[in-house]
């Protein structure tokens, strides 16, 4: 009798700890997602400034530009912490920044030296107009030349050749622009001239763009696809994981489920079995690198970064945990019809088979097959009490998202 007494003390203190780390409202799905998440794309490197993304978005920004950009995705401003979190207010990164720009002290340039900028900056425009004219009328030439087998070797090469106003408008503008840059040299605080102007041409048609900086871009990701030429994805959830996270308090993910059905239902794992597990398949992934284009410049960043500022109170408004510029996306990962594979006890399935749709974390697909895996062999040389307390079947359940898209999942981020 105290036998059976001390193992129902047990297990009901047992289902007590870990009734609130295996609630999918709760934190210990998001954080063990989390962390093997970041340790699978970061290979054991540090993970300051990753973040994940807990609701789908998906890529096509490539595909549909009219519907995306890459602004679109990262142009939002996020709050610092590992979630990336869109501000309700719809804060602008572009617009932050101009905040920075404007509020800076700018020393006074010299009248004369002013003048002679301007003039040579008139001489470039008037090159590149040319240039503008020129260009088009050689590229017809080459292609006509191609055409009939005269020209040969390479568009600059022809250039040189057989478009002498062309080659020599080039020429004139890599001088023009070296003697510019030469006399700005000499101006205090030319960069933040330039970076405003810069900005400020990017206001006019409010084009304020980012841009893929290596090969490895969404289109060259799609072209991988294609072929199956691709880099497998593969993070597992255990039990033992979930059960981890009753101590992890100071990290809170979001307050969104991790599993939840078509109606928003929530799942609750329970306790009763310890072979619980959630392994997370995709075809392929990538890590795509992202810049903003022209009108933003991390030189005058890094160079102005404590001012001097017009008000001294702004100082502390920009940079920092949550201030106006804390992060500045870097890398955006993504991967490729994710394939989730849950196993369960008998307690859990039900809640599988009352749904032809589920989200898991931030991935959505349809349930596409249930079925008994295993017996629970185990219990069998246990005490008749405890047998009564363990499944006695665990169950394969398969979902898979079948979106064409890649889904971003992460974002990397430089710490401001």
């Amino acid at each position: 009798m105290s036998k059976i007494i001390v193992f129902l003390v047990t297990f009901l203190l047992t289902l007590i700890c870990l009734s609130s780390a295996d609630s999918a409202g709760g934190d210990s799905f998001w954080t063990a997602y989390r962390q093997q998440l970041f340790s699978f794309l970061k290979g054991g490197q540090a993970t300051h400034g990753m973040q994940i993304i807990t609701k789908p978005v998906v890529a096509k920004y490539d595909t549909h530009p009219e519907e995306q950009s890459l602004a679109d995705i990262l142009n939002p401003v996020s709050k610092s912490g590992e979630v990336r979190v869109v501000s309700d207010k719809s804060d602008l990164l572009p617009m932050q920044y101009y905040d920075f720009l404007s509020n800076l002290k700018v020393s006074a340039i010299d009248p004369k030296l002013e003048k002679t900028i301007e003039k040579q900056k008139e001489n470039v425009a008037a090159t590149v107009k040319l240039i503008e004219i020129e260009e088009p009328k050689c590229k017809s030439r080459y292609e006509q030349y191609k055409e009939y087998g005269i020209a040969q070797g390479s568009f600059d090469q022809f250039i040189q050749k057989w478009c002498s106003r062309l080659s020599s408008a080039l020429t004139e503008l890599a001088m023009e622009e070296m003697e510019l840059k030469r006399l700005a040299a000499g101006a205090a605080d030319e960069d933040i001239r330039s970076a405003l102007a810069r900005f400020e041409k990017a206001l006019e048609t409010e084009n304020f763009g980012w841009r893929e900086t290596f090969t490895t871009s969404l289109s060259y990701f799609r072209q991988k696809i294609q072929k199956n030429h691709l880099n497998g994805f593969h993070i597992s959830i255990s039990k033992s994981q979930l059960r981890n996270q009753e101590t992890q308090t100071e990290w809170t993910a979001t307050e969104e489920p991790f599993i939840k059905n078509a109606k928003g239902k929530s799942f609750s794992l329970s306790s009763s079995t310890d072979k619980f597990n959630l392994d997370i398949k995709a075809t392929g992934y990538v890590a795509i690198h992202v810049a903003p284009e022209k009108w933003y410049s991390q030189d005058v960043i890094d160079n102005h970064k404590s001012g001097p500022f017009k008000d001294s109170t702004l100082a502390k408004q920009f940079f920092g945990k949550n201030r106006k510029l804390s992060i500045l996306p870097t890398k955006l990962y993504m991967v490729y019809q994710p394939e989730i594979i849950l196993q369960v006890g008998s307690e859990d399935v039900e809640y599988f088979k009352s749904t032809p749709k589920i989200n898991i974390g931030p991935f959505s697909g349809a349930v596409e097959s249930i079925s008994e895996i295993a017996s629970n062999d185990d219990a069998a040389e246990e005490e008749p009490e405890e047998k009564e307390t363990k499944s006695s079947k665990l169950y394969r359940i398969v979902v898979k998202d079948q979106r064409e898209d890649p889904l971003i999942v992460a974002v990397d981020n430089k710490l401001m």
